[in-house]
């Protein structure tokens, strides 16, 4: 899959203008295409044509985004990798619900994302079974009259308010 990755963004890399009009290909360039499966170069060769059929504007999009990803740090790179793979293995609701997730986070205000992700970070280092029961009290909560609910948010966030304080 890498090496798919690193082929397409060596043809994004010559049609943003990076190469001359005539591309030279490098002797491990080939290589790397020779180690490549069939059903590889394959798919390879249909994006290629799917980048090629682009309208001007989307590949400009497309060019933006692969320089942007070239120019963040290895470790960055590899966690979008990761997460793009992630995506990639999710049914359609699951991916339907992370999108929906994302434009609820993009909404909040600057101070309540922040918050959100230091939950979430939080919730990430509880053990699994820690983070069982706090599913368990999310659906019970979800369960109760929406006045009792934020009765009891208020609670917990003005005991939060106080460790952060502390």
């Amino acid at each position: 899959m890498k090496k798919m990755i690193m082929i397409l963004m060596l043809m994004c890399w010559v049609t943003m203008g990076y190469a001359n009009e005539a591309v030279v290909v490098t002797q491990s360039q080939k290589e790397r295409w020779q180690q490549l499966t069939d059903d590889e170069k394959q798919a390879l060769r249909q994006k290629w044509n799917e980048y090629q059929q682009m309208d001007p504007k989307a590949r400009a999009q497309v060019q933006k985004r692969y320089k942007r990803f070239m120019e963040m740090p290895p470790e960055k790179q590899e966690r979008l990798r990761r997460n793009w793979q992630a995506l990639k293995n999710m049914t359609p609701e699951q991916r339907q619900r992370v999108k929906e997730r994302y434009q609820e986070l993009k909404r909040m205000s600057p101070e309540d994302r922040k918050r959100f992700i230091e939950n979430s970070n939080r919730f990430q280092s509880l053990t699994p079974d820690q983070q069982e029961r706090l599913r368990q009290r999310a659906n019970r909560l979800e369960q109760m009259p929406q006045e009792r609910r934020k009765a009891i948010k208020q609670r917990i966030e003005k005991r939060m308010e106080k460790k952060r304080n502390f």
